[in-house]
């Protein structure tokens, strides 16, 4: 009985509607699903290995052995992209991760705080987001060098300032709450106002948002390893095999349009299940937006 009425509670939350009614966001979680599972699961699910050459087998059709075929020097494209998908997804999974950590706390004190605060912090962001992207990141990668890593710190450092803006907006709202004012005079803290009142409630802003950053980041990764500014050959990255891809495009066009399929489909599912889940959660969103 007792789970009989918890999936009945299930049944009846806005999530399962939205996530059982609409068409593009089941396509969408579903492609997100097999873009986790290949992130955790995918090098070792690769038929090959992923850096072994074999020159006598260069640009092979597809084939049982070879799915999607093979590279300019016989590397099976399919084990590459199985192999990649940690390094391309992963790395945009941390730099998201790394904008988060240093955004989420730097937002909550500049509108909880206001004053100098306030206007040093939202100055600095503002900076940073008038940089432009690229530049920043080759000025990283000139800093650490060409590597996955550099992406990541990249990545991490644009990242920041829309999770500044994002949660400072929300907390200049939530902390004119009645509950917060009720928490202020009966003494406690700033600390403990602000991790007990104001973050619980920025958490689901924060988490929304996320996956739209997370889908941005995936192109950004995929974009600077095309450049050559992230993980360097013969290590499978998606945006490298593109960019090596590119220069076979008329002896093969698999070679590049795999791996440009699968940052694709990655970056659009976790999109669109993003705006799915900003559906569900839209009122608090707009409360955050107003602010």
């Amino acid at each position: 009985m007792g789970m009989r009425a918890r999936l009945e509670r299930i049944r009846e939350s806005p999530f399962w509607e939205v996530f059982t009614q609409n068409w593009v966001t089941k396509a969408s979680t579903i492609i997100t699903g097999i873009m986790i599972f290949l992130a955790i699961f995918g090098s070792s699910m690769a038929p090959h290995d992923p850096i072994k050459m074999d020159l006598g087998n260069t640009f092979s059709p597809s084939s049982v052995k070879n799915p999607f075929g093979t590279d300019e020097i016989g590397r099976c494209l399919l084990s590459r992209i199985f192999a990649g998908a940690h390094l391309t997804l992963g790395a945009a999974l941390i730099a998201v991760f790394i904008g988060m950590f240093l955004g989420v706390p730097t937002g909550l004190l500049s509108g909880y705080f206001g004053g100098p605060t306030d206007t040093v912090t939202m100055t600095f962001a503002d900076m940073l987001l008038a940089f432009p992207y690229f530049l920043l990141a080759v000025l990283v990668v000139a800093i650490m060098g060409p590597s996955l890593e550099s992406n990541m710190i990249a990545i991490g450092i644009w990242v920041c300032p829309y999770y500044v803006r994002l949660v400072r907006g929300a907390t200049l709202a939530l902390k004119e709450r009645e509950y917060v004012e009720a928490a202020r005079m009966s003494g406690e803290n700033s600390a403990s106002i602000i991790f007990r009142y104001i973050l619980p409630n920025c958490i689901s802003i924060v988490i929304v948002w996320s996956t739209t950053y997370y889908a941005r980041a995936i192109i950004m990764a995929a974009g600077l390893g095309f450049l050559g500014l992230g993980a360097q050959p013969p290590t499978p990255e998606w945006g490298a095999m593109t960019a090596s891809g590119r220069l076979y495009i008329f002896k093969s066009i698999s070679s590049i349009l795999f791996p440009a399929i699968f940052i694709l489909s990655a970056a659009l599912s976790f999109n669109l299940l993003g705006d799915s889940l900003r559906d569900v959660l839209d009122p608090k969103l707009q409360k955050g937006e107003r602010a």
